[in-house]
């Protein structure tokens, strides 16, 4: 009796879940990837990614190492201390859908956030939030073979 109780209870648990899972997954729209952000039209190294980064900062839906990949509309701006900066590139005015990287990070320092944050709120998974840091010149002076 126990065993055909615990059997059924399983039964409705699997049925519930899969139920849920089929109404989220049809109510998922955007296919944003977990690392949405390219430089130069390659997926973002975050571990590389730093105040001399140089290149074309975009974000996109779908496979960003794909050709398929579709560009989101994005603001993007240096906040320090919980405060966004407001001035040169970095303005949370604007709306792009790539943009020249040094601009942005010309007026930021270690420790400062880069914020970039889609225009449309469908795209909001996407959001990114970096914490800015400086070159590591004893990384690049390692023999990598």
């Amino acid at each position: 009796m126990k065993f055909r109780l615990l059997t059924l209870t399983l039964l409705a648990s699997i049925a519930v879940s899969s139920a849920i899972a089929r109404q989220l997954d049809g109510n998922k729209k955007e296919n944003v990837y977990c690392n949405p952000l390219t430089l130069n039209g390659r997926p973002l190294d975050y571990d590389s990614f730093n105040l001399m980064s140089r290149g074309t900062l975009a974000l996109v839906q779908g496979n960003p190492a794909s050709k398929n990949a579709t560009p989101i509309p994005f603001r993007i701006y240096v906040r320090r201390a919980g405060v966004a900066l407001t001035q040169g590139a970095a303005n949370y005015d604007r709306e792009f859908i790539s943009i020249t990287i040094q601009t942005v990070l010309a007026l930021a320092r270690p420790g400062d956030e880069l914020v970039v944050e889609p225009v449309r709120k469908s795209d909001k998974i996407a959001r990114c939030v970096i914490k800015l840091k400086n070159v590591n010149w004893f990384m690049l002076a390692q023999d990598r073979c």
